[in-house]
């Protein structure tokens, strides 16, 4: 499998969530979470061809990504807090979200980076599921201060952590320090997505990151903040190599994001 990024032109984060390959059946539910730059988000539960309930952020404060996993829908905050969302039966037979709960909380946020008066941190947060597990990946991202549109062009990130959900039923559901990802790698940004690393001819244990948080396309840099994190030394290196990258001409908008061939969703 080969991997490539192109940019969304919206100026709000979209996503579609559906079942794995496996749970995936004629009649399975789908879920469309839609947010803006304040984190006022919407999740839908979507029956085709129609809309049938929804979640907002009076249900869950600060929405910022969802997934299916083992047949439930898991939404993630910006505070780390893991919600699940219990889908019944509604009116007339249409699927109707009956309850949402938080079942992990929030993770203390430790700092890898050295202290700088000029810059701030911030953290982006994906929900993946790999190989089985529920991740909770967190990226660190340095914005030098005063923030203004030309310093977060200049963003960089600086480290990624990686979190599991214990889900067990016996556990103290918290989210779990990940060292290794198994031989996977992680895709994310707003199309997140693992796989195994041997098959799509890729670093096993690294993470592929995109500038899927930049509104507009930058006209000298158009990878900008891309790169892979490598969890087993820490380091990170350019997406591609700078000979093939191809500089953008005029003011083009958008967010950067992943497209994956049909046949590895």
């Amino acid at each position: 499998m080969r991997y490539r990024y192109a940019y969304s032109r919206n100026s709000f984060l979209y996503k579609l969530a559906v079942p794995s390959s496996v749970t995936l059946t004629p009649d399975s539910l789908f879920a469309v979470f839609t947010t803006d730059s304040y984190f006022h988000g919407t999740i839908s539960i979507c029956q085709p061809p129609i809309a049938t309930d929804t979640v907002s952020n009076k249900d869950i404060e600060s929405i910022v990504d969802i997934v299916f996993f083992d047949g439930k829908l898991y939404a993630l905050n910006m505070y780390a807090n893991l919600f699940v969302s219990e889908i019944g039966e509604g009116h007339k037979g249409k699927p109707k979200i009956s309850a949402t709960r938080c079942i992990v909380d929030s993770i203390e946020a430790s700092r890898r980076c050295t202290y700088d008066e000029r810059c701030t941190y911030v953290n982006f947060n994906y929900l993946v599921e790999s190989d089985g597990k529920l991740l909770h990946v967190r990226r660190d991202v340095t914005i030098l201060v005063p923030i203004t549109d030309e310093h977060v062009v200049r963003a960089r990130t600086v480290w990624f952590d990686v979190f599991e959900a214990d889900l067990t039923a016996d556990s103290c559901r918290k989210w779990k320090t990940v060292k290794t990802l198994g031989g996977q790698a992680l895709f994310v940004g707003r199309c997140s997505k693992s796989f195994p690393a041997t098959d799509c001819w890729v670093q096993e244990d690294c993470i592929y990151f995109i500038s899927d948080y930049l509104k507009s396309e930058p006209r000298v840099d158009p990878l900008c903040d891309s790169g892979v994190f490598n969890m087993r030394n820490g380091k990170i290196t350019p997406l591609l190599p700078e000979a093939v990258v191809v500089q953008t001409q005029g003011d083009r908008r958008g967010r950067q994001t992943w497209f994956f061939p049909s046949e590895a969703m």
